[in-house]
C-alpha cells in the first residue's frame, strides 16, 4: 500500500517517560496524513498515532522549493501553510547552533527518533495513561537537505498561540524507511 503524505507534529522530550525504555522520544502532538484509510486505520488500531484527516494536504517540492499546504476543514487536523527555499550550507543560526554541534548533530536529533508517545484520554474525556511507541526510523544524514523558511508565507495558529520564535530549522529528507516496532500502554504516574 503506497505512503501517504503524512505530517507529524511532536514535542522532543528531555527524558523519557517514567516506565518507558531510556531512548531518545518524541510526544505526539498531530499526526495528519492525506489518507482517510491510513487515519481511520490509526484511530483503530493505535492509541500511540493521534491521527487526523484534512481537508487539502499539498506537498510540493521543485528544484528551488518545498512548498506544503494543510487545510483543515471542519475537522481536527491543525492548519499549517509555508514555503521553504533550498539552501546552498546546511548552516545552523541561532537559537540552533547554540542548542547543537553543528548540522549533523541537529539532523541526528531532530530526525532520528526511536519512540514516541501520547496521552490517552479515558472514556469521559480526563487525562489517562501514555501510549509508547517504540519505531525505526534509520535517517541517512548525508541525504537530508538544509531549507530556509520563507517567514512570510507562514500560515500556523498552533504556533501563534505558543508565541514560537519563527526562525524554524528546516530540512527535507527525501526519503525514509519507518517502521514500528512495537506499542504498549504505560501505567498512569501517581
Amino acid at each position: 500500500m503506497p505512503s501517504p503524505l503524512q505530517s507529524n507534529w511532536r514535542l522532543y522530550l528531555a527524558e523519557p517517560l517514567s516506565d518507558a525504555p531510556p531512548i531518545p522520544t518524541v510526544a505526539f502532538v498531530y499526526n495528519v496524513m492525506d489518507s482517510l484509510a491510513h487515519v481511520a486505520g490509526a484511530r483503530l488500531f493505535s492509541d500511540a498515532l493521534p491521527s487526523h484527516w484534512p481537508a487539502r494536504f499539498d506537498f510540493r517540492v521543485t528544484p528551488d522549493e518545498a512548498i506544503v499546504d494543510i487545510a483543515p476543514g471542519n475537522g481536527s487536523a491543525p492548519r499549517l501553510a509555508a514555503r521553504a527555499l533550498r539552501a546552498a550550507d546546511a548552516v545552523l543560526s541561532p537559537p540552533w547552533s547554540e542548542m547543537f554541534n553543528g548540522w549533523s548533530d541537529a539532523i541526528v536529533r531532530l530526525a532520528s527518533q526511536h519512540a514516541a508517545v501520547v496521552e490517552v484520554p479515558t472514556a469521559d474525556g480526563a487525562p489517562g495513561m501514555s501510549a509508547l511507541a517504540t519505531i525505526d526510523l534509520p535517517v541517512d544524514v548525508a541525504s537530508v537537505e538544509p531549507l530556509l523558511l520563507d517567514t512570510q508565507t507562514l500560515d500556523c495558529p498552533l504556533l501563534q498561540r505558543l508565541d514560537a520564535d519563527p526562525e524554524a530549522l528546516c530540512f527535507l529528507l527525501p526519503s525514509v524507511r519507518f517502521s514500528a516496532l512495537s506499542e504498549r500502554l504505560l501505567r498512569a504516574s501517581a
